[in-house]
């Protein structure tokens, strides 16, 4: 089971960030997520546009500002059982930014409804995924949007789960204030 760190920036203008990086070479995917608790969900990933879904289970547990998570992939039927008995249920489109190396950088788009049936995005949050360290600096591609950098101690805030809830995403981002982290 790997340990990573994350970090995760919310960032504003998602309709032209999202033309922008497509047109960088970004590969996206529309996401479903069914979360059963904080530690534990079923993701279906479709490439986008078009390409095979694959489902897959994720169990992470945050120990301090890192992460230990093993997924594996699932039968689509043990996904519909998962989102059947989910606590909060997540779509979003991902973007995939190009490059490699040791920081790997995400951009998810939350959308209001189902990712195949066109949702509109209530929240763009970028991540970084690297080894255990220090912050990874955000690309210049990205920094332009930056309205809010999630400090590791509020990490658990701004949980996958709980953002799946627009409105408790709107008021987390509204109890941030100016002053642009959180």
């Amino acid at each position: 089971m790997p340990v990573v760190s994350e970090d995760r920036f919310i960032l504003g203008r998602p309709g032209i960030l999202r033309d922008a990086l497509l047109a960088s070479g970004a590969a996206p995917s529309l996401l479903d997520q069914a979360h059963l608790g904080t530690q534990l969900r079923y993701e279906r990933i479709r490439p986008f546009p078009e390409g095979r879904s694959s489902d897959r289970v994720v169990a992470a547990h945050r120990l301090g500002e890192d992460i230990l998570e093993h997924d594996a992939p699932v039968s689509a039927a043990d996904f519909d059982l998962a989102d059947a008995a989910a606590v909060a249920r997540l779509s979003l489109l991902r973007l995939r930014l190009p490059g490699g190396g040791e920081v790997r950088w995400r951009v998810d788009f939350l959308l209001d409804g189902p990712a195949q049936a066109g949702g509109r995005c209530y929240l763009c949050m970028a991540r970084s995924r690297r080894p255990p360290g220090p912050r990874a600096d955000l690309p210049p591609a990205l920094a332009a949007h930056r309205i809010l950098t999630v400090a590791p101690e509020d990490a658990d805030a701004f949980a996958d789960m709980l953002l799946a809830d627009r409105r408790y995403a709107t008021a987390l981002l509204g109890a941030a204030g100016p002053e642009g982290s959180a």
